[in-house]
Formats: C-alpha cells, structure tokens, sequence
C-alpha cells in the first residue's frame, strides 16, 4: 500500500557506470561527492573489502533534487 511504500522504499532511481579502471571509479566517486546539489547518504566500498566471492565495486546513495520531489538514488560505479 502506499503506507508502506513511502515507509519501506529507500530509494527512487538506480544508475550503473561501468569503468574500465579502478582509477576512473574513483574520480567518478569524487565528482559526484563534490557537486552542491548532491548528498552522499551511505558509501560501500567493495574495492577496497572486496565481498568473500571476489565482487568489487563502489557503491553510494546519494540525495538528489529531483524535479518535484527529493530523494536518494543508489549509484554503483563499476
């Protein structure tokens, strides 16, 4: 219901950035932390505590303005 909905969802939107370095993941991470408009919620670095099956990547939830609304968006930078 949408009780629930606005209790129980963490956020509204998703996006992947695939890098071919580890370097570019990191300055990727880096601007998007430096722009006004945006708040860094929750960071999990899996690069450098990479997961007991071997996964890497870095992820951050961000707060974003949206048009209308405001709320976290989770990015993943690969």
């Amino acid at each position: 219901n949408m009780d629930n909905m606005q209790n129980c969802l963490s956020d509204i939107a998703g996006i992947r950035i695939v890098c071919s370095f580890t370097s570019d993941i990191y300055r990727i991470a880096d601007r998007i932390s430096s722009q006004s408009d945006i708040q860094v919620l929750t960071v999990k670095n899996y690069i450098a505590n990479p997961k007991p099956n071997g996964y890497k990547s870095y992820h951050m939830v961000v707060s974003v303005p949206v048009y209308l609304s405001t709320g976290p968006v989770n990015v993943k930078v690969e």
